[in-house]
Formats: C-alpha cells, sequence, structure tokens
C-alpha cells in the first residue's frame, strides 16, 4: 500500500500552477482522476501522473459579443464572400 499522503486540491493546483477552480470544475466532470473523502477531493500520486500525461484543460467560454460571434464562426463552416 503507498504510505504517500493524499494532496489536496489547494496542493495539486499549486503543483500543476493551475487555480482551484480549475481543479474543482475538472473533477466535478470526471476529466481529472481523483478520490473522493466524502465531500473533498483528493489526489494521489498516480492521479497526479494521469493528470499531467493526458492534460485536458477547458475551453475558455467568449465572454464578450465578439468572441461569441468568432466562436460560432470557427464552429461552422462559414468562409466570408470574396469580392
Amino acid at each position: 500500500m503507498n504510505d504517500a499522503p493524499m494532496m489536496t486540491v489547494a496542493d495539486l493546483a499549486a503543483r500543476l500552477n493551475v487555480s482551484r477552480e480549475l481543479v474543482y470544475r475538472m473533477c466535478r466532470s470526471r476529466k481529472w482522476p481523483h478520490s473522493r473523502i466524502g465531500q473533498l477531493y483528493r489526489f494521489n500520486e498516480d492521479h497526479y501522473q494521469a493528470i499531467i500525461a493526458t492534460p485536458v484543460l477547458p475551453e475558455r467560454k467568449p465572454r464578450t459579443q465578439r468572441e461569441r460571434i468568432t466562436a460560432l464562426l470557427r464552429s461552422t463552416s462559414y468562409t466570408p464572400p470574396t469580392d
């Protein structure tokens, strides 16, 4: 049995240089491996190795109308007309 201490969300976030909110979001969406102890998320070294082996970062949501339109145009096969 592995006697290494489990990492908290804050520990993992610091180790990965990401925000704690990102760690929570990735765990809630089940994209990152983790253990649940009650309502707490905990990570061992195997979880950490799996996370860094397959980085899956969420796309940033568009914040402005211009960003939303640009994202919409990219998601379709739109090509601007040429004159």
